[in-house]
């Protein structure tokens, strides 16, 4: 089952220490990580960016969570769809 899948993924990483990851898989994954950051950035100052930007303004929701690049707040819903 998809819960008995995350229980053990769940269990693997929090067993997995930093001298179990390879020199490489952590430089891989450190390289994933900038390059998401900057996806995220560049999408956050885009024309697309900001059309999302002001369908949620529009919506009016508000919340606790901060839109990329530009300071709204929303749901964490929201926010995890328009970053």
């Amino acid at each position: 089952s998809m819960d008995g899948l995350t229980r053990e993924l769940a269990r693997l990483v929090a067993e997995c220490s930093l001298a179990d990851i390879s020199a490489e898989a952590r430089d891989q994954a450190k390289r994933h990580i900038v390059d998401c950051i900057g996806v995220a950035v560049a999408g956050a100052v885009s024309e697309p960016g900001k059309v999302v930007d002001g369908v949620v303004t529009e919506l009016g929701e508000g919340g606790t969570t901060t839109l990329l690049g530009s300071g709204i707040t929303v749901s964490v819903t929201t926010a995890a769809w328009a970053n």
